[in-house]
């Protein structure tokens, strides 16, 4: 079926020869994400943490005025938990950037980053707006800006077999400037 329709020749021909180029670019986005996975370490490193207190019998406004630290929660009797997404080790911090360049859980992310406080201080809820703007920018440098460089390979590609295909590569360059 291949080698009888030239367009899906050319398109899988293209996938293929396009495979080298995809991992020199792979190698340069998983560089850039350990480098934003230590930025992102550096600024929130054991702030996602918060108190899991559904088995405490005391009202909602007890416990915001009762816990406070880390020390606290586990005083009364609640848990100090870490959300599955948290950013507390470089690698664990690769793997979140991964989780929201899929854009699956960024929500949840960039929230328990504004909530964040201080590590092993309780999440103070809205407090770093900041953050949403932080998440917005990371949002569209990893999923827009390093999606199209994957397209812009491919289809670098696909012009490149393209004009082999049509054997406009022999053509010198008056010629070509002519056509």
């Amino acid at each position: 079926t291949i080698s009888r329709n030239k367009g899906l020749k050319l398109a899988i021909t293209c996938l293929f020869n396009s495979i080298p180029n995809i991992v020199n670019l792979q190698l340069i986005v998983i560089f850039f994400m350990f480098l934003l996975g230590i930025l992102s370490t550096t600024l929130w490193s054991g702030k996602f943490y918060r108190c899991h207190m559904d088995n405490v019998p005391l009202s909602i406004t007890q416990k915001e005025e009762l816990i406070k630290t880390k020390w606290d929660c586990l005083n009364f009797g609640g848990e100090w938990v870490n959300p599955d997404l948290h950013f507390d080790s470089t690698l664990q911090s690769m793997l979140t950037l991964l989780t929201i360049q899929t854009t699956e859980g960024w929500i949840g992310v960039m929230w328990d980053a504004v909530d964040s406080n201080a590590v092993d201080l309780v999440p103070v809820v809205n407090g770093n707006w900041f953050y949403v703007i932080v998440f917005l920018l990371l949002l569209v440098i990893i999923c827009l800006l390093f999606l199209n460089l994957f397209v812009g390979v491919v289809i670098e590609t696909f012009n490149r077999e393209k004009e082999k295909l049509s054997f406009n590569h022999l053509l010198q360059t008056v010629e070509r400037q002519w056509i």
